[in-house]
């Protein structure tokens, strides 16, 4: 029973350190705060990372170190002569793998499915926010005190061209996001999307504006895009919302490094 208990605390110890060396490695290549963590959370999951590998070789080496004890007991005489047999009931078999199954389970897809950021189809489903006014009262109060420039225009995300509009009425600006939607019926219309991630993937909440561009149907859907024109309020399907006319051609870009806000 007790070769049997320390197998058992081993195995979880290397699944431990396997956890924690896949929080590294996360961390290391940006996965974390590109597509599941915002700043500064991702330091900590990290750091969490790191801390898990520690504990878990620490606790590992101490029973791996651990010398074996001898029974002298005479009612186990002769029993430790061939290694002993345990046998375990169906059920607390059956629960021990289905455990162990479930923890391994998400980190077995982690490393096999590759890591990429929420995308439109995820936006669609999450519902987009053309006029998330919940979400731009936040934000007001956290806004940068400067603006960058890119020429003529203001380089903004889309919640700062939505900030602007409200507050400043037409404004030039240059801004990215991918393709979320495009209408086909009108040809040159399409949904351009963020997403503003508080904590992490889970809580990111999708900020959606309407381009115009002649050759709007071009364009795929979760293509990243820049888009230089003037962000002005309009009506649309009866539905007060800001719309981009763009100035000059619609540019698909790389997705960036930190593709939230």
């Amino acid at each position: 029973m007790a070769h049997n208990e320390t197998s058992r605390r081993l195995t979880w110890l290397v699944l431990g350190i396997l956890w924690g060396a896949y929080l590294v490695v996360m961390y290391r290549t940006g996965a974390l705060q590109r597509c599941y963590q915002t700043s500064p959370y991702f330091y900590f999951t990290g750091a969490a990372g790191v801390l898990l590998v520690l504990l878990s070789a620490k606790a590992a080496l101490a029973i791996l170190r651990r010398p074996a004890s001898a029974c002298t007991c005479e009612a186990c005489h002769g029993a430790h002569e061939a290694p002993a047999v345990v046998h375990w009931s169906w059920w607390a078999d059956a629960k021990a793998h289905l455990v162990l199954g479930l923890v391994l389970m998400p980190l077995m897809v982690g490393v096999l499915v590759p890591s990429r950021g929420l995308n439109a189809l995820a936006a669609l489903r999450r519902g987009g926010a053309s006029d998330p006014q919940d979400i731009l009262d936040t934000f007001r109060a956290e806004r940068r005190k400067f603006v960058e420039m890119e020429g003529q225009y203001k380089k903004l995300t889309l919640l700062e061209v939505l900030d602007h509009v409200y507050a400043h009425g037409d404004t030039p600006v240059s801004t990215l996001g991918f393709v979320t939607a495009v209408d086909r019926t009108r040809g040159d219309l399409f949904q351009v999307t963020r997403f503003k991630m508080t904590c992490c993937a889970a809580d990111a909440v999708p900020i959606s504006l309407h381009v115009r561009w002649a050759d709007a149907s071009r364009l795929q859907r979760d293509t990243w895009v820049r888009v230089h024109g003037t962000a002005r309020r309009e009506t649309l399907d009866g539905r007060r919302t800001v719309v981009i006319t763009a100035e000059g051609p619609v540019q698909e870009i790389a997705a960036p490094a930190s593709p939230y806000m």
